[in-house]
């Protein structure tokens, strides 16, 4: 018979062997898909380019802009949940 223990799921393959917060990180945003973020913000930005007026408008998006906008939104929604204001964040 089961017991409650060993119905609780675990930590397995590269999450388990993570041993920073980055190695972790890309466990869930795999760099593929930061690529294809990256790429398609690109695309737009060359689209665009033509109709912005100032230089400062123009400006490309690297892998950290995205990195920290993805962890800021889960840090949001972490305080969210445990009914914490966001309003924090910016202090």
């Amino acid at each position: 018979m089961a017991t409650y223990s060993d119905a609780l799921p675990t930590v397995t393959g590269a999450a388990r062997r993570s041993t920073t917060a980055f190695e972790a990180w890309y466990c869930f945003i795999p760099g593929e898909f930061l690529d294809n973020i990256i790429r398609h913000i690109k695309q737009h930005n060359f689209i665009i380019q033509h109709y912005v007026s100032r230089a400062s408008d123009d400006q490309l998006t690297d892998e950290i802009d995205i990195k920290v906008f993805i962890g800021l939104l889960c840090l949001a929604g972490e305080l969210r949940n445990n009914k914490q204001s966001v309003r924090i964040v910016s202090y």
